[in-house]
């Protein structure tokens, strides 16, 4: 038994290798501030090991201290994998799923991630093993998400052998969601995860280190986000970004600069950023999929209800250009929209072009060409309303895409994983907009 002043030490070393942990991921991935921010930690030295819900570690100390003794990169790992755990949205998940599969599934999913990081701070001894496992896994898993290696347990099933494999392999925590954990005070909503998701989607694009994010983290990322979304909030990501040279109050960390002051003297961890972003938009770009399957009717509320929301919400500029084009496999129409009149008059004269097949390459090009005439000097988002049934790019464009589609359906293709999608039914669309 340790006795308090044992204790109370041991719990101070504890917390600085934690603050030393999410520090190490912050200086080599520096998108993940909002999410790290929101990760709480706390010593709890009635737990014999390690306890994640929805936004909270609890920790043993000593346990802590124990591993990081055995495994320099321990405390990194673990931090790393509580914090997928919550960006991938694992909490929130339906009441009535097998949870000793849910669970396991979770846990893969993330460790495959960590380990396509190829973060050597986070590396593990059984990592070697572990890759070979998920290289098996992934032969017959067509996505290595939660949702699609559940589905394979649940299909297959687990021997006891495998089991337990798995629970070696891959388990650092026991991970309570909010459909386990009834007595637990939950400090951060699953919209409030659902916007930290997103906005670290869109951030990893634009930071210099965020090109080579595996392929499966994203695809994660995008899964979680799958199920209808406010798209007034997802437009919001999609602002242009101006700089004003001023301290931002948001984004400086007293606690990791001063950390960093005290810990090696005059080196701040994290330096201060000496500018807020303010966010704004002024080219913007509505494609419509005028194929067969788009009505007039569905078209007509999504882009009244999408301009609208881009006219008056203050993330955007006053002024702004928005180009409406009607495609199908080529492009049929091209049309400048400024004001509400503008919209207006264009849909007294409206009319459907296309009604031919889908093929979304020809909109991208087009986009690119536009961008280099220098006639969408500001194009910061392109949002792209369709049944999904279509030819996608097979590379990311420079700027942020929005894929808009009617509903749900497993059988549509798989979208690329550097756009953001949008389900909207056809009563979502009448209120989405009658509301404006």
């Amino acid at each position: 038994m340790m006795d308090e002043k044992d204790k109370q030490k041991a719990y101070e070393v504890a917390e600085r290798v934690v603050n030393f942990a999410k520090n190490t991921i912050l200086m080599r991935y520096r998108f993940f501030h909002r999410a790290l921010s929101r990760i709480l930690v706390k010593a709890d030295w009635e737990e014999p090991s390690y306890r994640f819900t929805d936004s909270t570690l609890f920790y043993n100390p000593h346990k802590l201290l124990l591993d990081t003794l055995d495994e320099p990169n321990y405390a990194v790992h673990l931090v790393l994998h509580c914090m997928f755990h919550a960006l991938f949205m694992h909490g929130s998940v339906r009441h009535d799923v097998s949870s000793d599969y849910w669970d396991l599934a979770a846990d893969i999913a993330v460790e495959n991630v960590i380990l396509q990081l190829g973060f050597k701070d986070a590396s593990l001894k059984r990592d070697m093993q572990a890759g070979m496992r998920i290289g098996k896994l992934s032969k017959w898993i067509r996505k290595m998400t939660a949702h699609g290696i559940y589905r394979e347990f649940l299909v297959n099933g687990i021997s006891d052998d495998a089991m337990e494999e798995y629970l070696q392999l891959f388990s650092m925590d026991r991970y309570l969601s909010r459909r386990m954990d009834e007595q637990n005070t939950i400090e951060i909503s699953e919209q409030d995860w659902k916007n930290i998701t997103r906005k670290v989607k869109t951030e990893v694009r634009h930071f210099k280190n965020g090109a080579g994010m595996p392929e499966d983290f994203l695809s994660n990322m995008q899964e979680s986000l799958k199920e209808k979304q406010d798209i007034e909030a997802i437009l919001r990501t999609f602002a242009v970004r101006g700089e004003e040279i001023k301290v931002n109050p948001d984004e400086f960390d007293y606690i990791y600069y001063s950390y960093g002051l005290k810990l090696y003297g005059n080196v701040p961890l994290i330096e201060p950023l000496e500018y807020a972003e303010v966010d704004k938009v002024r080219d913007f770009v509505i494609a419509i999929d005028t194929s067969a399957s788009v009505s007039e009717i569905l078209v007509r509320d999504f882009v009244r209800k999408t301009f609208r929301i881009l006219h008056t919400n203050d993330a955007f500029s006053s002024e702004i250009r928005v180009h409406l084009i009607q495609c199908d496999a080529e492009i049929r129409d091209d049309v400048v929209i400024k004001t509400s009149a503008d919209l207006d008059a264009y849909f007294d004269q409206f009319a459907v072009k296309g009604y031919g097949a889908t093929d979304f390459r020809p909109v991208f090009d087009y986009v690119d060409d536009l961008i280099k005439k220098g006639e969408l000097d500001r194009l910061k988002g392109l949002i792209y309303f369709t049944d999904g049934y279509g030819v996608y790019p097979s590379y990311p464009p420079r700027y942020d895409v929005l894929f808009a589609f009617i509903g749900q359906d497993e059988e549509r293709p798989d979208v690329p994983t550097w756009a953001s999608t949008v389900f909207m039914d056809s009563e979502e669309m009448k209120e989405y907009a009658n509301e404006h």
